[in-house]
C-alpha cells in the first residue's frame, strides 16, 4: 500500500470525510462551506507534499503540528471543523428580501449565483459564477434598498474599473449582473 493511501485510510477513520460532506450539503453560501473546509484541504495537501519530499507517514504528525498518531490529528482536525461548523451554522441566518425574484431569475440566465446572508450583522449579497465555489464579489444589501461594495475578491483589474461601487435598486444591480457575465463569459462557458 502507497503512503498516500495510508494517509487517506487513516482520515476515513477519523470522521472528516463524514463532516466535510455534512458542510458541502449544508445551507450555508459556497464561499461559507469553502473557508470551512479550506483547513482540511490544506491539511491534506501538506500530507502530499510531506510524502512526496520524502516523510515517512509517522513524520506526518509532526508535519502537521500535532501530538500522537495521525489518526489523533485527523480526529483534531474532525473536532475542529466540526465546532467550526456548528458555530458557523448557528449564526447563519438565510435571506432572501434584498434581491427580487426578477433579478435572481436574470442572474441564473447568466449562469450568475446569488446568494444572501447575515454576516458579522451585516445584510450581504455574495455573487459567484456556477461551478465555482469562490465568490465573485460581494456587496452590502442597504436598508434603502441599494446595494455597495462589501469588498471585492476575485473581479479582474479591468472588470473592477468598469464597475460603480454603489447601485441604486435591483435595476441597477442587473445592468452590472450582465456586464460581469459578459466579462466572464469565457469562464462561465467552460462549466456549462
Amino acid at each position: 500500500m502507497k503512503a498516500i493511501d495510508v494517509v487517506y485510510s487513516v482520515l476515513a477513520q477519523s470522521n472528516i470525510s463524514t463532516i466535510v460532506r455534512e458542510v458541502i450539503a449544508s445551507p450555508l453560501p459556497a464561499y461559507q462551506r469553502h473557508a470551512l473546509v479550506q483547513n482540511i484541504e490544506q491539511c491534506i495537501s501538506t500530507c502530499e507534499g510531506a510524502l512526496d519530499d520524502g516523510y515517512q507517514v509517522q513524520d506526518l504528525p509532526r508535519v502537521l503540528g500535532g501530538k500522537g498518531t495521525l489518526l489523533d490529528v485527523f480526529k483534531s482536525y474532525a473536532r475542529t471543523l466540526e465546532e467550526q461548523y456548528k458555530m458557523t451554522l448557528q449564526e447563519y441566518i438565510p435571506l432572501q428580501n434584498a434581491v427580487d425574484a426578477a433579478t435572481y431569475g436574470y442572474a441564473e440566465r447568466r449562469n450568475i449565483t446569488i446568494e444572501e446572508s447575515m454576516v458579522d450583522g451585516m445584510h450581504v449579497v455574495v455573487f459567484g459564477m456556477k461551478g465555482y465555489i469562490q465568490p465573485l464579489f460581494v456587496l452590502y444589501a442597504c436598508q434603502d434598498g441599494s446595494f455597495s461594495w462589501k469588498q471585492n475578491i476575485s473581479l479582474a483589474p479591468r472588470v473592477k474599473e468598469e464597475l460603480p461601487a454603489y447601485y441604486q435598486n435591483c435595476k441597477m444591480l442587473r445592468v452590472m449582473i450582465e456586464y460581469v457575465a459578459k466579462e466572464h463569459s469565457y469562464e462561465i462557458n467552460a462549466k456549462k
